[in-house]
C-alpha cells in the first residue's frame, strides 16, 4: 500500500489487492478472508456484499505470512521474512 493511504480506510478488496505488489486477483483476497494462509486470516468485512478490507489489517497478514504474497501463484514459497519487511517499508506498510 502506499505512503498516503489511511490505514483505516476500508477499501474493496480489488483495489486493495493492486496496492500489493505482484498483486493477487480477487479471489486470491478472498480466500485469504475467507480461509487464510497457514492458519492465519486476513480481517475483512462483507458489506452490500462486498469484501473490504483496511490497510492496517492488510498489513497486518502480510507481516504475519510473508509467503502470502507469493502463495497465490501455487508455487513453493521463496520470500523470507526480511524480503517480507523490506517489501512493507518500500510500500510504506
Amino acid at each position: 500500500m502506499r505512503a498516503d493511504s489511511n490505514k483505516n480506510e476500508a477499501l474493496p478488496i480489488a483495489e486493495a489487492a493492486q496496492k500489493l505488489p505482484n498483486p493477487p486477483c480477487v479471489h486470491t483476497v478472498r480466500r485469504w478472508i475467507k480461509d487464510g494462509v497457514r492458519g492465519r486470516r486476513l480481517e475483512g468485512n462483507l458489506i452490500g456484499g462486498r469484501w473490504y478490507v483496511t490497510g492496517e489489517a492488510l498489513e497486518k497478514f502480510i507481516c504475519a505470512t510473508p509467503t502470502a504474497i507469493n502463495s497465490h501463484h501455487r508455487r513453493p514459497p521463496s520470500i523470507s521474512e526480511a524480503q517480507a519487511r523490506e517489501i512493507n517499508r518500500e510500500f510504506g506498510l
